[in-house]
């Protein structure tokens, strides 16, 4: 009887030997892959910063130019961004925004008054527009001309080619999935970076270190925070085109001066949801919430300010809004 019980302590003393063995194994095995990528993809980092690009209010302190030029120049509330700055995320999204209004109102125009020049003013005010918007970002210090440039030529493909490719018949789990693929991909491209030795959080490290004032170096601004608004939009889209008062407003006829009333409303309704303060003392709290307020945008936009229209224009008959 004992000699089993030491025959049995030994055959468990033998597999736990082989346990720990194997789990050593596989953290040593782990720790060479992470050796050799290091070793040999360290090229990356420099190829990382290039994609990503430095923002001016850092740059030029970590590169020694203010000094060595003898720049002047200042910080704004809005400068101290923390994300990489390039290309322009304010010009990409600005310019694919607004890339379908100018193909419409340019249509529109051209077949009102047949006349190009009234169509080619229709374009020139875009790119005004974008320029300005470019310019400010440079003024501010948030991003180089070329990362201006680079925005806008994003926002205008973008804008071409999403316009294009309407998603309004798409199931709902398309747009479950679209909004999964954004947080999960977030997360192993950081992850990713890490396990290369790259530091993902380098852009909020330069921007908490050079930032002018403290305070001006916001949550809200950081690379995490852009990923939880795009996957709240792409989720509240779905939700949006799949609820039972989008099927109301879809078919709706509007007059032209309705269609500025609902932009006009939107906006002032979207601005409103932008000054509500978030929680910031708790991080993953404030990604929650960012991510469920920018679901309901889309449902502001699409349903509710449509529907409100609706009400108020009962019983009319009223040309259709294109």
């Amino acid at each position: 009887m004992v000699h089993r019980q030491e025959l049995k302590s030994q055959e468990d003393g033998e597999g736990s030997a082989i346990a720990d063995f194997s789990m050593e194994a596989l953290h040593k095995n782990g720790i060479v892959v992470a050796e050799v990528l290091q070793d040999r993809l360290m090229w990356l980092e420099n190829f990382w910063l290039f994609l990503f690009g430095e923002r001016p209010y850092w740059w030029m302190h970590e590169s020694g130019a203010l000094s060595k030029y003898g720049l002047i120049v200042r910080q704004f509330p809005s400068t101290c961004e923390t994300g990489p700055g390039s290309p322009s995320g304010h010009c990409m999204i600005t310019g694919a925004a607004l890339w379908p209004v100018l193909i419409a109102s340019s249509k529109y125009l051209w077949q009102r008054s047949q006349s190009r020049l009234v169509w080619l003013v229709t374009i020139k005010l875009y790119f005004v527009f974008m320029l300005a918007v470019g310019l400010s970002r440079v003024f501010i210090l948030a991003h180089f001309p070329h990362q201006v440039l680079a925005g806008i030529v994003a926002g205008i493909v973008l804008g071409h080619v999403l316009s294009r490719n309407i998603p309004d018949e798409k199931e709902f789990r398309f747009y479950v999935i679209a909004s999964t693929v954004l947080l999960v991909g977030a997360s192993f491209l950081y992850w990713s970076m890490i396990g290369i030795g790259i530091d993902p959080s380098w852009s909020i490290r330069f921007a908490s270190k050079w930032c002018s004032n403290p305070k001006w170096v916001r949550l809200d601004t950081m690379p995490f925070s852009s990923v939880t608004r795009c996957a709240g939009n792409a989720l509240g889209l779905g939700l949006t085109v799949h609820s039972p008062l989008y099927r109301e407003v879809k078919q709706q006829i509007f007059k032209g001066r309705d269609c500025v009333r609902c932009m006009g409303l939107s906006v002032a309704l979207l601005h409103t949801l932008d000054y509500i303060p978030l929680p910031t003392s708790f991080n993953m709290l404030f990604y929650i919430l960012n991510f469920m307020k920018n679901a309901v945008y889309p449902l502001i936009v699409i349903a509710i300010v449509p529907g409100v229209m609706k009400s108020l224009n009962r019983g009319e008959s009223t040309p259709k809004c294109e």
